[in-house]
């Protein structure tokens, strides 16, 4: 009998450690696969061939929080129902000069951006705007400012 009861311990004990291990497992899987895929974005962002110089007729205009979400009507099919947004440095680096104060619907603008959708809701991010002074921030900074964005 005390063996028997020794026994369902064990077995009880046992139980609860695989239920630790299990846990802790799917835990560390879900946690990875996250990070994964902040790596993998990030290094998609990093790339300048992903981006892309569109011209459109602004059709939407949202200044908020220090950021302009705006989407274009324009013969490039990466435009079609998207939303693109300009903040962080970038948005900083335009408004310094006054581009918001000229901005207004039915304007064509110019600019540079990874038109990639990452998800639902997804704002693809402006790296560059064309300005009377040619291209700001410049292609290269805007990237930089947007891996900087999405670092972890």
């Amino acid at each position: 009998m005390l063996k028997r009861i020794k026994m369902l311990k064990r077995i009880k004990m046992l139980k609860r450690i695989t239920c630790i291990i299990l846990i802790v497992l799917i835990l560390s899987l879900l946690l990875n696969s996250c990070g994964y895929i902040l790596v993998k974005e990030k290094a998609y962002y990093k790339n300048a061939d992903n981006y892309i110089e569109i011209t459109g007729i602004i059709k939407y205009l949202k200044l908020k929080d220090n950021e302009l979400y705006f989407s274009v009507d324009s013969e490039d099919t990466h435009t079609i129902g998207v939303t693109f947004v300009i903040k962080g440095k970038n948005f900083k680096e335009l408004k310094s000069i006054g581009f918001f104060d000229n901005t207004a619907l039915d304007q064509t603008i110019t600019f540079i951006c990874d038109p990639e959708i990452m998800g639902d809701g997804y704002c693809p991010p402006v790296a560059s705007v064309l300005t009377e002074n040619g291209f700001v921030p410049e292609k290269e900074e805007g990237i930089n400012n947007i891996v900087k964005e999405h670092s972890l």
